[in-house]
């Protein structure tokens, strides 16, 4: 249980609901010493991952709980709801699910999972984008409880609820089909054709080593598809990824001409180009690149003098490890602060 319970913290942090659930649906798991051996032991398996988070100043939590939009959108909630209705089948599903008497405390269990993880993502929805797999952990148990539900039915029933799912089973196939071949172009879920992407960058880009700007997927795609190394830069209005943690990779790029890819035109030498049922592009030729996205970071020194509303000076250090063979570089700098 706690070599479970640890990898499921390592493949996504949301396996804490999955966590956080069953023992809300059995709280007397906490009257059993079992409990805090496995709880002990799973912190342990984890160790390694939470010592990188102290080392990299707790990139991921900061992400989560401070870098992420928090405004509200009507469009999240709606994306939300039609998205899980789109790959969780029938709303039959997830209502059955809730419907069935649970028997024993694992189907309840189940349920607490189901319901809860629904729940959390919904209210997520009103401040951030809900991406599509997020509810994944709760779709087996959804499955089920839903498949005890309908065998408890009489035959009728039975009967005009596999019809419905037939129906649902033969939508997902083509669903899983178009996502193969491309037929259809759906937002968030094969609007890119990454194969046909990745050609046409190739092609279109002089084999320059290429660098990707305000993006992870396509980069991911792209090293994926042509075996070939790239990066990915982001400015200060885009989410971290894990580009801004990869310092040897960024450095393989330094002073060499790139090839830029964004969603905007650089200057009046980007190219625009069009990737058909994907999305369009502009790829700008950069000499000599550079880029600090791994390696800058500015500490201010002192704070202590600070008076409000007078002027004063902050001292700050500029620690630069691309250009010092990976040694941390101190600037001693003032900023003027009126």
């Amino acid at each position: 249980m706690a070599i479970v319970a640890s990898l499921l913290l390592y493949s996504k942090y949301h396996g804490i609901l999955i966590i956080g659930f069953t023992l809300c649906s059995n709280p007397k798991l906490f009257y059993k010493k079992s409990f805090y051996i496995i709880f002990v032991l799973a912190i342990l398996f984890y160790l390694p991952h939470i010592i990188w988070q102290i080392q990299n100043n707790y990139p991921t939590i900061k992400f989560h709980l401070f870098d992420k939009e928090s405004n509200f959108k009507l469009q999240n909630v709606v994306s939300y709801l039609s998205e899980q209705l789109g790959v969780t089948g029938p709303i039959f599903l997830l209502l059955f699910s809730i419907l069935y008497k649970c028997k024993t405390s694992f189907q309840k269990t189940l349920k607490f999972n189901v319901i809860g993880i629904f729940i959390f993502f919904l209210f997520s929805s009103f401040k951030e984008n809900v991406n599509l797999h997020w509810t994944a952990v709760a779709r087996p148990p959804m499955l089920c409880l839903a498949y005890l539900y309908i065998r408890d039915l009489n035959i009728k029933r039975q009967i005009f609820i596999k019809k419905i799912l037939v129906f649902n089973l033969i939508i997902v196939v083509f669903l899983r089909i178009n996502f193969m071949f491309n037929w259809v172009k759906l937002p968030h879920f094969n609007d890119k054709n990454p194969k046909l992407m990745t050609k046409v960058l190739k092609t279109n880009t002089k084999n320059n080593p290429i660098v990707f700007k305000d993006m992870y997927i396509e980069p991911s795609y792209f090293a994926f598809y042509e075996h070939k190394k790239c990066f990915a830069i982001n400015d200060i209005g885009y989410k971290k990824t894990q580009f801004n943690y990869l310092f040897d990779l960024e450095k393989e790029f330094q002073n060499k001409t790139i090839s830029l890819i964004s969603n905007d035109s650089i200057n009046s030498t980007s190219l625009f180009i069009e990737i058909l049922k994907g999305k369009s592009y502009y790829i700008t030729e950069i000499p000599h690149f550079s880029s600090f996205i791994t390696t800058i970071r500015i500490e201010a020194i002192d704070f202590k003098n600070l008076k409000s509303g007078l002027p004063c000076k902050i001292p700050f250090k500029i620690i630069n490890r691309l250009n010092s063979n990976q040694k941390e570089k101190f600037n001693d700098k003032n900023i003027d602060l009126m």
